[in-house]
C-alpha cells in the first residue's frame, strides 16, 4: 500500500512538473465543442480523470470482493449445517447397527441355550466350532447355505 502511495506521488510530481513548463494554449475541439486553453489544464484535466477512473475500479473491485465473500460464507454456513445434519443422521445410524448387534447376540445367545439353561461359548456362536455335546451350531441347512462353514 505505501509502495503505491510513493508511485502516485512520484506520478503527479511529473504531472505538475509538466503542467508548469508547458503553459502556453492550445486550441481543443471535441465534437463541435472548441475553447483555447493550456497544456497543463488539460495535463492536470487528463490525470484527474485517469485517478477517477483508477478510484471508481478499485471501489468497483472492492463491492465486487465484498459480494463474493457474503455469498461464500452463506454457502459456508449452509454446508456447515448439512455437515452436522449428516453427522447426527450417523450418529442415530450407528446407535440403531449398535442395538440390532446387541439383540441379534442376544437371540443367538439365547438360541444357543443348552437345557440348564446355560448360554452357549460366544466362540462357538462366531466359528461354529462343536459344542462340548458334539453339535455344532446352525441347522444343516444353514451350513450347506454358507460354503465358509467348518465341517
Amino acid at each position: 500500500m505505501q509502495l503505491l502511495l510513493v508511485a502516485a506521488l512520484i506520478f503527479a510530481s511529473v504531472v505538475a512538473v509538466f503542467a508548469l513548463q508547458n503553459a502556453q494554449t492550445v486550441p481543443i475541439r471535441f465534437f463541435g465543442w472548441q475553447r483555447e486553453t493550456s497544456v497543463a489544464v488539460i495535463a492536470l484535466g487528463a490525470a484527474m480523470v485517469g485517478a477517477l477512473t483508477a478510484i471508481l475500479a478499485g471501489v468497483f473491485r472492492q463491492v465486487s470482493m465484498g459480494l463474493r465473500a457474503r455469498h461464500l460464507r452463506a454457502e459456508l454456513d449452509r454446508i456447515q449445517r448439512e455437515l452436522e445434519e449428516e453427522r447426527t443422521a450417523k450418529s442415530a445410524l450407528v446407535a440403531q447397527l449398535e442395538q440390532a448387534k446387541e439383540a441379534a447376540l442376544a437371540k443367538e445367545q439365547q438360541k444357543g441355550t443348552g437345557e440348564e439353561g446355560e448360554e452357549a461359548p460366544v466362540e462357538a456362536l462366531e466359528t461354529g466350532e462343536p459344542l462340548e455335546d458334539g453339535e455344532a451350531l446352525g441347522t444343516e441347512k444353514e451350513r450347506s447355505r454358507d460354503p465358509s462353514w467348518p465341517e
